[in-house]
């Protein structure tokens, strides 16, 4: 019977494996019944969630580290109540801010920020406003999934989003397919499961953090307490959102809503194999941030080697393979020409940038789990110097193509200029160790098997399904390949009784 954290990263994969689903699922519906216009609006409603994400200031990550690190004593307890209820108040408060100003923005936006676009201002502003709503009670999610991060109860929470997109899932189809549902209906459904999510979880992290009924009182103390860290990693995410997201709102500007859509639709494609990105770290951070407490620092290397290690064998196989048969996925998954010919260049650029953001996210959370914000801080306040004037004469010159080309320079950099500098400072024998056994070898050997099997398929006259099929086996073996091969063996670890997966 899996244990605790097995337990959770075996729920991560379910959820992120049934929002793949659903995303494989929705995204041509959703091309189909609102239009690439309309998707549009889509992503320019996950550019402001980003956007608004600046928010959380490092809170959710803060409350993580704090329950993380929580022993059985009376005095710590009562201090984490304290602290989430402390933080509770905040979020709220700047949610409430922030759905008045969107709101209130919402006419100037229609007519200031969408050019070109078949839709009327008054659908536009509506929307927007629909968007102010759904922020609201979306921004502080971040809170309750970071305490439950911290509880290690991720497969409780998990689950609970499972049934919650479930019911989405059906919401949305029944209303596209049967009631002739537009970009309206599916932000109001979105708000609808968007409060049962927050309020099941709200309702849920404080039974669990105070089962002993303790009074929860406002503390500026401890606030000043946890500052330093919250600050550190709030500066991380503002400048890392900014990043991310420049380009979305320097194109908006420049290109039609509809080329917009095609932008987010391939982004929103690429992104699909990062997900499990997410699914990993997540459950590995609070392990980093115990070993690090203990100052074991030979468990603090295995575990980080470990998640790097998983996360590579399973994005490496998927990424390549799909740079490698693009068209022949999109093809059989959209049934548009014209469609698929818009994507293909965008789709395979976001993959590579994807790819090696992947790469980027065990480091990250290690310097999370030492509570060292600044090397991330500064990296991106350098890159958005550089290179936010780099995007912006992209999107000018080159539209979609050179903003697209932004994201993977971006991503390609922090590969060559971070690792070295923080590797100096954490863990100083492990760079090569990250370069060579936790990248570069994974890749060597997946590219050489997809290269084979590409040069053998151009010379068979096969359908596109066929190719499908065989794509899937061969990832299959590709993961079970890696795994073998190298020298953490995580998924073998997973499913046996390793230290690392004892709860």
């Amino acid at each position: 019977m899996f244990n605790g954290f097995r337990s959770n990263i075996l729920s991560n994969f379910i959820l992120q494996f049934w929002l793949l689903i659903t995303q494989l699922v929705l995204i041509p519906i959703y091309v189909k019944y609102l239009g690439v216009e309309q998707y549009g609006l889509i992503g320019f409603y996950a550019s402001l969630q980003s956007i608004f994400l600046l928010l959380d200031l490092g809170m959710s990550s803060t409350i993580t580290q704090e329950i993380a690190k929580e022993n059985e004593s009376l005095e710590k307890k009562h201090r984490i109540v304290n602290l989430t209820f402390t933080l509770e108040c905040i979020y709220w408060t700047l949610s409430i801010i922030a759905f008045l100003v969107l709101f209130l923005l919402a006419n100037f936006l229609a007519k200031t920020w969408f050019i070109d676009s078949n839709l009327s201002q008054e659908k536009i502003a509506y929307c927007v406003q629909l968007m102010s709503v759904l922020l609201f009670f979306r921004l502080p999610l971040g809170l309750y999934i970071g305490a439950m991060t911290g509880l290690q109860h991720q497969s409780i929470l998990n689950y609970f989003s499972l049934t919650v997109e479930l019911l989405k899932f059906i919401s949305i189809l029944l209303s596209f397919i049967y009631f002739n549902g537009d970009i309206v209906s599916f932000l109001i459904i979105q708000i609808c499961f968007s409060i049962l999510l927050i309020f099941g979880l709200r309702i849920f992290v404080w039974m669990k953090i105070n089962m002993l009924k303790l009074k929860a009182m406002w503390s500026y103390f401890l606030l000043q307490d946890v500052r330093k860290f919250s600050l550190g990693v709030a500066g991380i995410t503002i400048a890392s959102i900014i990043l991310t997201q420049a380009d979305k709102f320097i194109l908006v500007n420049f290109i039609s809503l509809k080329d917009f859509g095609y932008y987010t639709l391939a982004f929103s494609i690429a992104s699909i194999p990062s997900k499990i990105v997410g699914t990993i770290a997540t459950v590995f951070y609070p392990k980093l941030v115990k070993q690090f407490s203990i100052n074991n620092l030979k468990e603090l290397s295995r575990v980080y080697h470990e998640g790097c290690q998983f996360i590579s064998i399973l994005i490496i196989p998927i990424s390549i393979i799909v740079i490698f048969f693009t068209p022949e996925i999109l093809n059989l998954w959209f049934l548009d020409i014209h469609l698929v010919h818009e994507l293909v260049f965008l789709v395979r650029i976001f993959i590579i940038g994807f790819l090696f953001n992947g790469f980027m996210t065990m480091p990250y959370y290690l310097q999370l789990s030492i509570q060292w914000t600044k090397l991330s801080f500064y990296k991106n306040m350098v890159a958005f110097v550089l290179l936010v004037p780099l995007v912006y004469w992209l999107a000018i010159h080159y539209g979609i193509y050179g903003a697209a080309w932004f994201w993977l320079i971006l991503n390609l950099l922090y590969i060559f200029i971070e690792i070295p500098i923080m590797h100096k400072v954490i863990l100083p024998l492990e760079m090569k160790v990250w370069y060579w056994e936790d990248i570069l070898l994974p890749i060597i050997l997946v590219l050489s098997l997809d290269i084979i099997f590409y040069k053998l398929l151009n010379y068979s006259i096969i359908s596109n399904i066929i190719i499908i099929a065989s794509i899937c086996l061969l990832v299959l073996f590709q993961i079970y390949f890696l795994n073998a091969i190298l020298r953490h063996k995580p998924i073998n670890n997973f499913l046996s009784n390793n230290s690392l997966y004892e709860s």
